[in-house]
């Protein structure tokens, strides 16, 4: 096959149709930008006719009208230029022979552009196409001269969206910035067109800087739009930095990117400020002198320029303690500030000072106090004039008080007519009028006054109290408060309010005592209880006060009730002390029969007993209701509790493993065990298993615990050996009385008969009555489990014994019958084809799982291992289990044909025969003598002999092999014998 292939030439040729007329379009004007049309542009457009279109050549186009159109859109493509210019008023009109023959223009003003769209062109694009009257409807497209596509309309001129800082005209301001942004990005090319600002120094403010430029010329960032722009500090390009004080106007040169300029005048007479304002003086419009708590004073402070403030100002008075501070709160503002602030200062309590001045002044946290210019004050420290300075007024705003009310008299106890002294001392010297002044004391019911009536610029008073009956106090004080029918002044004139006392007899110790003693009651700090054999237990006698024991001799006996002999408590010392205590030892068969112990009433006294004023106790009777007994709830038991019996509930019996069997213990009385346990030694011979343990109990006369019967333990009569406490462990009765025999009184054995059988049975042997013999498929042999005791199966069928059966088949599983109450369970083994085993063997025993082998009483048989040496392979040596059938099924067969024409694997009609090589086992004797049977079958028919059976030779077991030669006829005999029929073979 031949591809042919053809090439085309294409030769490229001259244009003949107006190929070198040219149609260009220029911007023109004092600025002109690439691509834009600005506020100094016209547009001009040029004809060039050339080759064929020019004067005199073939397709001269000189004579012929030229008319312009124009297209507009939003991008820089214009695809739609369809609006004929001269048709329009003050525009290009058709154009022919303009400039020269060959060369026509039309110059196009923005004016014309708008007319041309009818309506604003900012932000289109334009472009231009040319017709000539030969062909009106060719329309012949004008290119840009800078090479672009169309022209962008833009003549809108720069301006700022923001001028934050300085914010207004006239405005003082303190730092050297500007905050502007833009509205539209400015020329990117500094050189080119330069946009500025310039701040220009005027006659505002000081004047200082009048006529001088400073300026600033932007790039970079600084051209951009679309968010604010912050110079500062400004680094001006020209003129240095501003003149503090002096005044400014500012200007913005702006470019944008279509060269369209703006010169902005945006602020005038700002003010540039940059003096910090300070406190020029402090003073005050009150007249001199001393002013009292409440009083007010005039305070004005003067600033160095006008300020205003944001917040709390703080002004803080030094006084003799702590200084008082006056919050101002936010004062002026920055249209409307001020140079001075009049406030009122009010004496405070506990102000005091001889020359109130000011110490600070600051302003309350996030506030601030500014001048016009948001200069704020740094410091607020005087340098002169403080309000000391220019005023001189003393404070004097604390209130006299009592700063302490005391007696000279020495401390001790004072009876009826005593007279005390009471002194009252002022924090300053006072002055009583119009009354008198009172001191009350604390006398109990009724209190005694004082009456002082005279004080004269005197710092301390003092008045006399004569004890009188019913007086009491056990250490005077005066009441709480004094008090006056009159007015207690200071020399300020500022009013006692407060008539407490700062110390009340602080350092005395005076008691008043009018009242004899008497017996409170008889109580103990023994813990509420019964109490038994040596306890010893305090007893205390409480006095109505104190009293001191005296004379030869002397005490105070207290007699108890504790049954048939009475015990007697005696108290033999008490010095100047409310309370007197003896100790009565519990002795043996004291007791108060359930009652609570109780004292006799009255007491008896030798010697004497009296409180400090001297006063003699007169009755030693316990008050009603103030007895040992009633105050306290103590018993006496002084007798010791017995072990009285040990049972159990449960009858009498064998019991097995995990039985749980209660001992009941019962006690003489009520016992309480603590701090450990009780402990029973058991006799049934475990000892991991003989203490069982009472825990703590009681009060109680009875007490339990529980005995596991475990693995091991054994014994005909169960009874306890040792009854004993652990360790810190004690059994008390409520006396706190301990046994002394730990004996039972009857015991566990005496009043049960219980027996313990913790022995678990278990596999003792395994064994046959078959003798050892060679077995072969289908011979049956019994296998006798034998257990250590008579058991019990919960079920039929449960015990499972795994024989060894070689490893072609899974091993044997025996399953056991039923088992009740006897020592020994059989069952027969079957031998399988394949089973072989030289030597048959239990591989394992097991029980179904939930069901159990017991003993007679129930004990479990957990362990179901074959003891070493007493498997069926250890008691019956040699049972021989060979099910292994001497050839396997035909997979241990070759065949070759006989007679004829012989092919590998292939009967044909002319073979007489086939022989057929049987592999034997060369270690199996026992094949000697047997027989071989070929077999075959045409599928799906069965199995059929073929031939006779051939008996086996020594020689063919020593060579591994039989070989038996089948006739031709039984082998075409076979049902469906044909041709590709397929013949299986087998030996058995």
């Amino acid at each position: 096959m031949r591809t042919l292939y053809k090439t085309l030439v294409i030769i490229g040729v001259a244009s003949i149709l107006n190929g070198a007329t040219t149609y260009v379009s220029t911007i023109t004007g004092s600025r002109v930008v690439v691509g834009y049309f600005n506020e100094t542009n016209s547009v001009t457009i040029i004809i060039t006719l050339d080759g064929d279109d020019a004067d005199g050549e073939s397709a001269d186009k000189s004579e012929q009208y030229i008319e312009l159109y124009v297209g507009f859109n939003t991008s820089a493509t214009v695809s739609t230029i369809a609006t004929l210019m001269s048709g329009l008023s003050g525009n290009p009109v058709a154009a022919a022979k303009t400039g020269s023959d060959n060369t026509h223009t039309f110059t196009v003003s923005a004016a014309a552009l708008t007319e041309a769209l009818g309506a604003s062109a900012e932000g289109k694009f334009f472009d231009f196409t040319v017709t000539f009257s030969g062909a009106a409807s060719t329309h012949r497209g004008v290119t840009p001269s800078n090479g672009g596509a169309s022209h962008k309309y833009d003549r809108e001129t720069p301006a700022l969206n923001v001028l934050s800082y300085p914010s207004d005209h006239g405005e003082h301001f303190n730092d050297q910035k500007v905050i502007y942004q833009p509205d539209e990005t400015l020329f990117q090319t500094p050189s080119t067109y330069q946009s500025y600002v310039k701040f220009l120094g005027d006659g505002s403010g000081s004047g200082g800087d009048n006529g001088v430029s400073h300026i600033y010329n932007f790039a970079g960032g600084d051209l951009n739009t679309g968010s604010n722009i912050t110079k500062d500090d400004i680094t001006f390009t020209s003129g240095g930095d501003l003149v503090n004080g002096a005044g400014y106007d500012l200007y913005f040169y702006l470019y944008d990117v279509a060269g369209n300029d703006a010169n902005l005048f945006y602020r005038s007479n700002l003010v540039y400020d940059t003096t910090v304002p300070r406190i020029a003086s402090a003073a005050s419009g009150t007249a001199n002198g001393t002013h009292k708590k409440d009083d007010d004073v005039s305070v004005t402070l003067t600033f160095s320029e006008a300020i205003y403030t944001t917040g709390v100002m703080n002004v803080v008075f030094t006084m003799d303690g702590t200084n008082y501070t006056k919050e101002i709160a936010a004062f002026a503002s920055r249209g409307a500030a001020v140079t001075t602030k009049t406030f009122t200062y009010t004496v405070q309590n506990d102000n005091e000072t001889d020359d109130l001045t000011i110490a600070s002044i600051a302003m309350a946290g996030g506030a601030f106090c500014y001048d016009v210019a948001l200069n704020a004050v740094a410091n607020f420290a005087f340098t002169g004039n403080n309000l000391g300075d220019n005023a001189d007024h003393v404070i004097d705003g604390k209130l006299p008080t009592i700063t302490n009310v005391t007696s000279d008299k020495a401390d001790g106890t004072y009876g009826l007519g005593e007279e005390i002294t009471a002194t009252a001392t002022f924090s300053e010297a006072v002055t009583l009028s119009g009354g008198d002044f009172i001191i009350t004391m604390e006398t109990g019911d009724p209190d005694r006054d004082i009456s002082i009536s005279a004080i004269n610029a005197a710092t301390t008073a003092a008045g006399l109290y004569t004890v009188q009956a019913g007086d009491v106090s056990a250490d005077l004080v005066a009441t709480t408060n004094a008090s006056t029918t009159g007015a207690i002044k200071d020399a300020a004139g500022n009013s006692m309010a407060s008539f407490t006392y700062a110390a009340n007899f602080a350092t005395k110790s005076i008691v008043i005592e009018t009242t004899p003693p008497t017996i409170t009651n008889i109580t103990s700090d023994k813990a509420n209880g019964t109490y038994g054999v040596d306890e010893a237990i305090n007893v205390t006698v409480t006095f109505s006060e104190a009293v001191t024991l005296s004379g030869a001799g002397a005490k105070v006996s207290v007699e108890l009730e504790t049954g048939a002999a009475d015990a007697t408590v005696d108290i033999n010392a008490i010095s100047n002390a409310t309370t007197g205590t003896g100790v009565y030892t519990v002795a043996v068969d004291h007791t108060t029969a359930g009652a609570k112990l109780e004292a006799k009433s009255p007491l008896t006294l030798a010697g004497a007993l009296k409180d400090q004023a001297g006063n003699a106790i007169v009755s030693l009777a316990i008050p009603g209701g103030q007895n040992l007994d009633d105050l306290k709830n103590i018993k006496i038991d002084a007798t010791y509790p017995t072990i009285t019996n040990v049972a159990s509930d449960k009858d009498a019996g064998t019991y097995k493993i995990g039985d749980v069997i209660d001992l009941d213990l019962t006690f003489s009385e009520e016992v309480t065990l603590a701090n450990g346990t009780l402990d029973l030694v058991l006799n049934h011979g475990n000892t991991g298993n003989a203490t069982v343990s009472v825990t703590a109990f009681g009060p109680a006369t009875t007490a339990t615990t529980n005995y596991t019967v475990a693995a091991t333990d054994v014994t005909g009569d169960l009874d306890h050996n040792s009854i004993a406490l652990s360790g810190t462990a004690t059994l008390k009765d409520a006396g706190g009385n301990q046994p002394q025999v730990w004996t039972a009184a009857t015991t566990l054995a005496t009043n049960e008969a219980i027996e313990i059988d913790g022995i678990r049975p278990t596999i003792s042997k395994i064994n046959s009555t078959s003798p050892a013999a060679y077995y072969k498929v289908g011979d049956v042999i019994p296998v006798k489990i034998w257990f250590s005791e008579n058991v019990s199966t919960t079920a039929a069928n449960i015990i499972l014994a795994t024989l060894e059966t070689g490893a072609v088949n899974a091993d044997a599983i025996l399953t056991y019958g039923a088992v009740d109450d006897a020592d020994n369970a059989t069952q027969s083994y079957t031998v399988r084809e394949n089973d072989f085993n030289a030597s048959l063997n239990v591989n394992s025993v097991a029980v179904s799982a939930g069901q159990r082998v017991n003993d007679q009483p129930g004990n479990e048989m957990t362990v179901k291992t074959i003891p070493t040496g007493k498997n069926l392979a250890d008691e019956v040596v040699d049972i021989f289990v060979d099910g292994v059938l001497p050839v396997d099924d035909g997979t241990d067969i070759t065949m070759s044909s006989k007679g004829g024409n012989v092919v590998a694997n292939i009967y044909n009609d002319t073979n007489t025969s086939v022989d057929f090589v049987v592999s034997l086992v060369t270690t199996d004797g026992t094949l000697t003598g047997g027989t071989i049977q070929m077999v075959a079958k045409i599928e799906p028919n069965g199995w059929t002999n073929i031939g006779d059976a051939y008996t086996i030779k020594t020689a063919d077991v020593t060579a591994g092999q039989a070989t038996v030669n089948v006739l031709s006829a039984p082998i075409e005999a076979l049902t469906s014998f044909a041709t590709d029929g397929v013949i299986k073979i087998k030996a058995t």
